[in-house]
């Protein structure tokens, strides 16, 4: 069964959901692309934590991944 109303939620650059245009078919994969500028805030904890996860529909049931998260260490300002 394919997914549909895929909505990807990522804590930096879409925390309100964005909408994936796409049905997925068993097997398929999407790939999406956000712009996050790190922030003063950012640099003085030395690093960006980046969650995200999914929510689709299959078969009128709705599905919500699990949350993935990585820390992304940034460079210390000279």
């Amino acid at each position: 069964m394919p997914l549909t109303g895929i909505v990807i939620y990522d804590n930096k650059t879409s925390p309100n959901g964005m909408f994936v245009p796409t049905t997925l078919n068993p097997g398929a994969n999407v790939t999406v692309q956000a712009t996050y500028n790190t922030t003063s805030k950012d640099l003085e904890c030395g690093n960006v934590i980046n969650s995200a996860y999914a929510t689709a529909f299959c078969n009128l049931i709705n599905i919500i991944s699990n949350m993935v998260s990585i820390t992304i260490p940034l460079p210390v300002p000279t």
